[in-house]
């Protein structure tokens, strides 16, 4: 049994025999029942905007006497023999908010106003709006915490607000009129960025923005007001709040939360890789023969789950996706990743993920005890893995020996397509343009000698009108030590 959630005293998220379960206490049954009973479930459930559960009738099925204690606020069995026990559907690959591109970050901000706003009209809302709670499945962004509703009190404000502003407008808002590479500011602020460090960072034109400047550095002001005051002892703690807002305004306060994030846009810019495809060393006839031969290795292994690491915009991975497999495709530039993302919505592909994953600096373990989030590997393994055009980049521009990108590569997945691009190939000699080349060992022999560590060579194949070559590669058993 293993524990995915402990911060919420109303219940947790635990894994028992191999079933993602999610506990919901006494306490908050009156608000279940509410969810449950007043159609709301059923609503978003049918929109693609919650994630669907079943009821476990008899807790006592579970083998409660396997569940150990698992946090102070849940410390008794007696926790669990009365609570309910939901089984949620299941997300075959969790994903965090800063892997995301700035659309789908910007989605899922859109999402969770959309679960309040219908939230509202059947009397509950959201007690709170963490990005965490968002996952992306069957191409769509929905809310995964069940337990996140409570029932709704007339003139109550919207008490998750302020972090539904941390965790989506700020960064949000960065992204747009900063950089988009604000996004990994995220992996240090997992409770989303802070207020004080939004507005040192937003430039002047935001003052023209009367929305932006209400929510986002309007809050911070009022929050530097409320410090000074505490400091001051002019208070001496922090006070229930005592506004009264009209379910109306609640309305209003969404619409204009809406519009303000429909209204962030991303300059256009060009990097160095998301032309990729439209400049490289390539002839029609050599990328003609690359996308068959990728194409006969899926069909022969016929995978259910692909990685696509390095995966730019998406080209190579959409092969994989048509062929019905779930799809991560993973790339580190970051507008690669958004042009992968919105002609992932054009085309309606359920089963792509386009994430921002640098894979010289991969996501680590986080959270309490590194154990809330987990790193790459631990999300797999995957069926195949795809590292098209990646392994120069990686040993010639960041300097990581070969041997160490098979042991990284032999981390991910049961077999392995992947190609390697020798040294007098154009894209590696424009690599090499303004370094000295001290890569004695990058060699198609020494490539093979340190892959073959860990996996068979199945099938290799000569791209013609060039020296490149796929792979196809099976994972080798363990030996026994």
């Amino acid at each position: 049994m293993r524990t995915l959630s402990l911060r919420d005293p109303s219940g947790c998220v635990f894994t028992l025999n191999g079933q993602i379960l999610r506990a919901l206490g006494r306490t908050y049954e009156p608000h279940y029942r509410q969810l449950m009973q007043s159609g709301l479930y059923q609503v978003l459930t049918e929109r693609n905007l919650l994630i669907p559960h079943e009821e476990i009738e008899n807790v006592r099925e579970l083998n409660v006497e396997m569940i150990p204690s698992v946090t102070p606020r849940t410390e008794s069995q007696g926790f669990w023999l009365r609570s309910r026990i939901i089984k949620p559907e299941r997300i075959p690959f969790i994903s965090y908010p800063y892997e995301w591109c700035f659309g789908q970050l910007k989605d899922a901000a859109l999402a969770t106003l959309e679960v309040q706003r219908v939230a509202l009209q059947h009397g509950m809302s959201l007690k709170d709006a963490s990005a965490y709670n968002i996952q992306f499945y069957k191409g769509q962004p929905l809310l995964i915490d069940t337990g996140s509703f409570e029932t709704y009190l007339e003139g109550a404000p919207w008490i998750a607000y302020s972090q539904f502003i941390r965790h989506f407008l700020a960064p949000l808002a960065v992204m747009s009129l900063c950089s988009l590479e604000m996004n990994k500011l995220l992996l240090c602020y997992p409770d989303g960025l802070p207020l004080e460090l939004t507005t040192e960072l937003l430039p002047w034109k935001t003052w023209l923005n009367p929305s932006l400047v209400t929510h986002l550095i309007g809050s911070n002001f009022a929050r530097r007001a409320h410090l000074q005051k505490k400091s001051t002892g002019k208070i001496t703690s922090d006070p229930a709040p005592k506004i009264r807002m009209p379910r109306a305004h609640l309305f209003a306060l969404l619409d204009d939360l809406t519009s303000t994030i429909e209204n962030l846009k991303i300059k256009a810019k060009q990097t160095e890789w998301n032309n990729y495809y439209q400049d490289n060393s390539y002839t029609e006839e050599s990328a003609a023969d690359k996308r068959a031969t990728v194409v006969r290795f899926l069909d022969t292994l016929n995978p259910s789950t692909v990685w696509d690491v390095g995966a730019n915009n998406g080209y190579f991975s959409k092969l994989s996706a048509e062929r019905g497999a779930l799809t991560i495709s993973m790339d580190a530039d970051i507008r690669c990743v958004e042009d992968n993302y919105q002609n992932q919505k054009k085309a309606g592909f359920a089963n792509l993920l386009p994430l921002v994953v640098d894979m010289t600096v991969p996501p680590p373990p986080s959270g309490w005890s590194n154990k809330e989030r987990m790193d790459l590997p631990s999300r797999g393994p995957a069926d195949v893995t795809l590292a098209l055009a990646l392994v120069h980049h990686l040993a010639i521009a960041q300097n990581i020996p070969l041997k160490e990108i098979a042991a990284c590569i032999a981390g991910f997945g049961q077999h392995l397509i992947i190609e390697f691009v020798p040294k007098n190939d154009v894209q590696v000699q424009r690599l090499l343009a303004h370094r000295q080349d001290i890569f004695e060992k990058y060699t198609q022999q020494k490539f093979e000698d340190y892959f073959s560590r860990y996996f068979k060579i199945d099938e290799q194949h000569s791209i013609p009108g060039c020296d490149r070559v796929l792979y196809r590669m099976s994972k080798l058993a363990p030996t026994a030590t």
